[in-house]
Parts: structure tokens; sequence; C-alpha cells
């Protein structure tokens, strides 16, 4: 299984580039991973600005639970995570140490960042606040500079980030 994950505010492309991916890559399935957020939500608590501790917490044991799921699962998927443990530092100032962020990290096999390029796009459970967006984009740079997590930055449309995503795997595998 190849993990991807994904850093980035919200509407900066990350399941537009999952769903893309998936319509190009041949012979294995794409799989884009619920993100916690977006579970929290469905049962009614409040993300985003509206996310608190408890929200942030159940997030970070989320992401450790799912990584350590994936490497149970033997299979030639590709999973794409679009949150991971460093988004509830981000959104909700929620404490997390560096030796579980390193674990959760180092189960990864790539990193990309989607910097913002376009206006955040209306969606059911997303933000429309763009200062919200800047600050978050933000905090995503700096904890990953703080952390050491190396990313690649994908940049252009949905279709060429999925290309460009699709060459990395194929170049190491």
């Amino acid at each position: 299984m190849i993990k991807i994950a994904c850093i980035g505010a919200p509407s900066t492309g990350k399941s537009t580039t999952a769903s893309e991916l998936k319509k190009i890559v041949e012979n294995r399935n794409v799989v884009e991973y619920i993100s916690a957020g977006q579970f929290l939500k469905s049962c009614g608590y409040g993300i985003n600005e509206d996310g608190s501790k408890s929200t942030g917490k159940a997030c970070v044991l989320f992401h450790k639970i799912s990584v350590a799921t994936m490497d149970l699962i033997e299979s030639n998927d590709i999973m794409v995570l679009p949150r991971t443990i460093i988004d509830p530092i981000a959104y909700d100032d929620i404490e997390v140490s560096e030796e579980d962020v390193k674990e959760y990290f180092s189960h990864i096999d790539f990193v990309f960042y989607f910097p913002i390029e376009t206006k955040i796009e209306k969606r059911e459970m997303r933000t429309d606040n763009e200062d919200f967006r800047s600050s978050i984009d933000v905090k995503l740079k700096d904890l990953s500079t703080k952390y050491g997590i190396k990313w690649i930055e994908l940049k252009g449309n949905p279709h060429e980030k999925a290309e460009k995503v699709k060459s990395l795997i194929s170049e190491r595998e």
C-alpha cells in the first residue's frame, strides 16, 4: 500500500486531486480516507472555526489509529489521507508530542503540500472564511518545519497535480 498524506488548508484541491488520481491510475485502487473532521461534523460536532479541544483530541486519536490500521492491511491500493495528525494542532491548538508526529509520518510514503491557489469553493462542511484558511495554511507550513516534515509542493489544476503524484509513485516503484 502506498500512503499519501496531504497538507493544505481548506479548498486547496486535496480531495479533487485524489478524485483525478482515481481516473488516471491503472490496476490499483485509489482510496481517499475519510477525515476525522468529516466524521465528527456528520455527528453534529463543530469543526474548522467551530472546533474545540475535544474534537481536536478526537482527530489526533483518529489519525493515529488510521495509520496503524493501514499498516495491517496488505494491498496494492493507494491510500490518500486528506488530513494528517498536524491538522488538529493547526485547527484546534491541540498539543501533540513530537514523538507522536514523527511516528505518524514514519508510516507515510509521500507528503504533498497543497498551496492556496484559488478562492474557496463552497462545499458542505467547509469554511468560507478566507482569513481562517490563510491562517491554517501558515500554521501547517510552520508545523511542517517545526517537526521536520519533508513535503513536495503540488501546484496547478487537480489533473496536473494527480499526474505529478502518479509520476512520483511510478518512479519509486
